[in-house]
């Protein structure tokens, strides 16, 4: 079960006008800016039909969650919705594993196979996580410390965010840990 204090991060790191809910919206945002990490050049068809792919992506997880079908998903929902979504392994592949291959994609944004502290700074500030926390994150999530992340890494890595109850877990440092006093 995903902790409390990771699903405020994801929600906080989703959560682009910051008023405590996630909406479209707000996945709009956040795809503009990982869409300009990609190298893409705005405007174009491939940056368009990336961009989508966020969105519909992202949001079509999340809004499943709404409990109350107002558009807005709320910690409350989160919670809920990421407890169910464990209980069932399949869909769990299908919406958190499946996805995370691409995110590795847009984040190696040289395309060498293999995230970089720098390309992962990048990222996180790209998505308005603070510059300190940041540049925290990447020695807890480069385990064999060799100065970058492997596909299969990464997902290990995102797996663990949304699984492990372990606060000091090194998936726990995936978006820059609130909690780290940075």
């Amino acid at each position: 079960m995903t902790s409390c204090a990771r699903l405020i991060d994801m929600l906080t790191f989703w959560d682009a006008d910051r008023d405590g809910a996630i909406e479209e919206s707000d996945y709009e945002i956040a795809a503009g800016r990982m869409v300009g990490l990609s190298g893409l050049q705005p405007g174009s068809p491939e940056y368009a039909q990336l961009h989508r792919q966020l969105v519909e992506g992202g949001w079509q997880l999340l809004r499943q969650f709404d409990g109350d079908s107002d558009g807005r998903v709320t910690l409350e929902e989160a919670l809920a919705g990421f407890d169910g979504l464990h209980a069932d392994s399949q869909r769990f592949h299908k919406v958190i594993i499946e996805p995370s291959y691409s995110f590795f994609d847009l984040i190696d944004a040289d395309h060498d196979g293999r995230i970089t502290a720098a390309e992962h700074h990048a990222f996180l500030v790209a998505m308005t996580v603070d510059p300190a926390r940041a540049a925290a994150a990447f020695p807890h999530l480069d385990a064999d410390g060799d100065g970058f992340l492997s596909r299969e890494e990464y997902v290990q890595l995102m797996e663990e965010f949304y699984t492990s109850d372990d606060p000091d877990s090194a998936g726990s440092w995936l978006l820059g840990k609130a909690d780290q006093g940075v």
